[in-house]
């Protein structure tokens, strides 16, 4: 099944050059290297909430040049994994956001289908569990739909 990831704030997010959010499924032991999303931001600014933060399956860079009003990520390209998967894993790099605390309360993802069925997840539900690697490096799982 195709899903489309989108990495949301929930409030707003600060930014300056060079900040990066970079994520990639994990499925069991399986890593999804078409999943691997990077958006890095070469401007200072700040992201309002329920916009876009970062997505999957594509690398970006953000500059004045190619924002307008508010500062939003690109939306996702859809990746295919498979269908009998209960629940979903992401490896998150970012030096935005550097605490697991801070990361449950700040983002939220959004998991879309080609059917256009869309779940919000908040990372700060009961049933999302973020394992933090070190400053910056977290594993995310959620449930998936």
């Amino acid at each position: 099944m195709k899903y489309y990831f989108d990495w949301n704030t929930q409030k707003e997010i600060a930014v300056v050059p060079s900040n990066y959010f970079e994520s990639t499924a994990l499925a069991g032991n399986t890593l999804y290297p078409d999943s691997a999303g990077r958006d890095e931001f070469l401007l200072a600014g700040i992201i309002p909430p329920d916009k876009r933060l970062a997505g999957s399956g594509r690398s970006n860079r953000y500059s004045t040049s190619g924002m307008s009003e508010a500062i939003e990520a690109a939306p996702s390209i859809g990746i295919i994994l498979p269908n009998d998967l209960s629940e979903i894993s992401f490896l998150i790099n970012t030096d935005i956001i550097l605490d697991p605390g801070l990361l449950a309360a700040s983002v939220s993802l959004d998991i879309a289908t080609v059917s256009g069925m869309t779940t919000h997840i908040p990372l700060n539900r009961s049933d999302v569990r973020i394992d933090w690697q070190s400053r910056g490096t977290f594993v995310v799982t959620v449930p998936l739909m």
